[in-house]
């Protein structure tokens, strides 16, 4: 029996996640999703770890408990607008940290 490769997707709870972790279960992967609210996926091929990605120590503690992974998608994101005149500083850091950082 083949073993089947494994992916790491963030996010994996809603949009773009969502659709990636689903599609990676379809193409044969196990897949760990890590976001803060669970997905819904219904598979064996499905492991979810509840995780905010903003917090770095349980982004630490949640990622050394992932085995081996052969294709990782960082796909958790937000994004928030305001015209340049009410931007916050807070907000752009936030997304910045979770999307870069």
């Amino acid at each position: 029996m083949r073993l089947r490769r494994h992916a790491v997707v963030t996010g994996a709870s809603s949009g773009i996640g969502l659709a990636i972790a689903r599609r990676c279960i379809d193409d044969g992967f196990m897949v760990t999703g890590i976001s803060r609210r669970s997905a819904q996926i219904s598979s064996p091929h499905y492991v979810q770890i509840s995780c905010d990605l903003m917090d770095s120590e349980a982004t630490e503690n949640c990622v050394s408990a992932v085995a081996s992974v052969d294709a990782f998608v960082h796909a958790a994101g937000f994004m928030t607008t305001a015209p340049l005149e009410m931007a916050s500083l807070e907000a752009g850091d936030a997304m910045w940290r979770i999307h870069v950082g």
